[in-house]
């Protein structure tokens, strides 16, 4: 295998036309740097992160991130790691997470030393989630690290300006080989009419990502076509998407970064910035998660055409034979009347009498002037829902008819036996309600919105900043969390490290999604809980 892929970063500056690269240059994938730390220990932004990251996934290109670590302690390794974690925390790559590691005064600090602090950022980008690798050029990485030690153990991306590697063979103990930026000897070194840093990838890291479920690997082209089994479906990866958004607030003029992406692409009549928005953002998940071709066929949306209009959008499901009027996952839920539609958003779990719904353009009752991207809950008999579109997401290798499958269909508390589907609505909340000795409502009240992504499964969640939920109190009693009414992440760490300790298996991060809610149905299932 012999790729060509890219590495870019703020430098190259803004709009750098990576569809082009694609089209016009062969570019198969795109390495982008996230950030940066200075000596001193601060961190900064590359200031072209999110914008390159959003042009790369609309382009179908393969995505890996740098971060550019000048850490010489261990400690300062780990800083830099959990950093590198957040600006990728959300987004999905299917090439290497890597430290970038050539820093004068770094190198500096000895061979022993620096290779345990490579380790340190490694291993704890690793446990984060991450296939993790490391940047050097060669010479430093001959002689300022134990490279012995790390050839085979990590992904390796080496930087010689030659027309051949020397001392490693790629592809065996290299991965990737950086041949080329301004001084290239096998290929013009301009991309676009740019000098841009060229790499020759020599392993397939996609499918390895995709296979071994790290670095948002769902999203990967892989992983689109053939989902591993018992891994998240391109329903549960468009609701995690819309989860991860709440809390967000368009600037003045309704100016929002939806629309701003998605007026760098094909998939409207023209730009959409500035006006209302809450279309652009279920569209905007939809092309981030599937890409821009894929997610309009899946909407049965024409490209270059009105589908930032709710009756527009509606209609193009209808005339495709997906519109009905059952909430189904990661549905576009339509508010309005038939044919003339006028708000929109995305549902994120169901039960028997409510219907959970991530919206952009709203919160303007709560002061939000141009609007804000926030999480209701409605009837399902509400005579304001005109009904629900489908996306086709068998063409993203999924199951068209996953009806229900956010759906609870009977409560323990009444003598049923909890459905185990890893979301936590009306009836699991209920039962827990009820075991706990909370009042019983089958919702959690009193939560804050910036803690959304801590409990992301938890579907039935009321955002209104307020002083908490008892229910959440007592499940903080019961697993030795902070008693503050308010699940966050330490919530969510202890309660997965309490399901651990009762033999369940339960991945401990902090985000509390479909794994450890069926946990916890089971626990609900088992009596397992007070």
């Amino acid at each position: 295998m012999r790729e060509l892929v890219i590495d870019i970063s703020e430098h190259q500056g803004e709009g750098f036309d990576l569809a082009r690269a694609k089209a016009e240059h062969g570019v198969y994938g795109v390495v982008i740097r996230c950030g940066g730390s200075y000596l001193n220990g601060e961190p900064y932004d590359d200031d072209c992160f999110e914008e390159n990251y959003r042009r790369a996934v609309a382009a179908g290109l393969h995505v890996g991130a740098y971060f550019y670590s000048t850490a010489r302690t261990v400690g300062e390794a780990v800083r830099d790691a959990e950093r590198t974690h957040a600006y990728c925390e959300g987004k999905a790559f299917d090439l290497p997470v890597y430290m970038d590691v050539e820093e004068p005064d770094q190198l500096a600090i000895g061979r022993d030393a620096l290779t345990e602090v490579v380790r340190a950022y490694l291993d704890r980008l690793e446990g984060l989630g991450h296939w993790a690798g490391l940047y050097m050029s060669l010479s430093p990485f001959e002689a300022c690290v134990r490279s012995w030690e790390l050839v085979g153990r990590y992904a390796t991306w080496i930087a010689q300006y030659n027309d051949e590697l020397e001392g490693f063979a790629l592809g065996d103990e290299v991965g990737m080989w950086q041949f080329g930026g301004e001084v290239n000897f096998l290929r013009s070194p301009y991309i676009n009419g740019i000098a841009v840093d060229q790499n020759w990838l020599a392993v397939d890291y996609p499918s390895k990502i995709a296979a071994a479920g790290l670095n948002g690997c769902a999203a990967s082209d892989e992983a689109r076509e053939a989902p591993e089994e018992g891994g998240p479906t391109p329903q549960e990866r468009m609701v995690s998407w819309l989860l991860a958004q709440v809390g967000y607030v368009a600037e003045p003029g309704k100016h929002n970064r939806d629309a701003q992406f998605l007026d760098t692409t094909d998939m409207y009549n023209g730009p959409k910035d500035g006006f209302d928005w809450c279309d652009i953002t279920y569209d905007c998940g939809m092309a981030e998660t599937f890409g821009v071709d894929l997610a309009a066929e899946m909407m049965a949306q024409p490209k270059r055409d009105c589908g930032a209009g709710c009756p527009y959008s509606a209609q193009y499901y209808r005339d495709a034979g997906q519109f009905g009027d059952e909430p189904r996952p990661a549905a576009q839920i339509f508010f309005g009347i038939p044919y003339d539609e006028y708000h929109t958003g995305g549902v994120v779990g169901y039960d028997d009498r409510f219907v959970h719904v991530v919206e952009g353009n709203t919160g303007y009752g709560e002061g939000y002037s141009s609007g804000a991207v926030m999480r209701h809950t409605y009837e399902r008999d509400d005579p304001i829902i005109a009904g629900y579109g489908y996306p086709r997401w068998e063409l993203a290798g999924g199951a068209s008819d996953d009806v229900g499958h956010m759906a609870e269909s009977r409560s323990n508390r009444d003598g049923g036996r909890l459905d185990e589907d890893g979301w936590g609505g009306y009836n699991t909340i209920l039962d827990l309600q009820h075991l706990l000795g909370t009042p019983e409502d089958g919702k959690i009240s009193g939560q804050d919105r910036e803690d959304a992504e801590f409990h992301w499964a938890i579907v039935s969640v009321e955002y209104d900043d307020g002083d908490g939920s008892q229910l959440v109190r007592a499940i903080q009693r019961l697993v030795g969390a902070k008693v503050d009414g308010k699940w966050g992440r330490e919530t969510a760490t202890k309660f997965q490290e309490w399901h651990v300790r009762k033999g369940r298996k339960v991945k401990v991060d902090g985000f509390f999604g479909n794994e450890s809610v069926t946990a916890t149905q089971k626990a609900i299932n088992e009596g397992d809980l007070p």
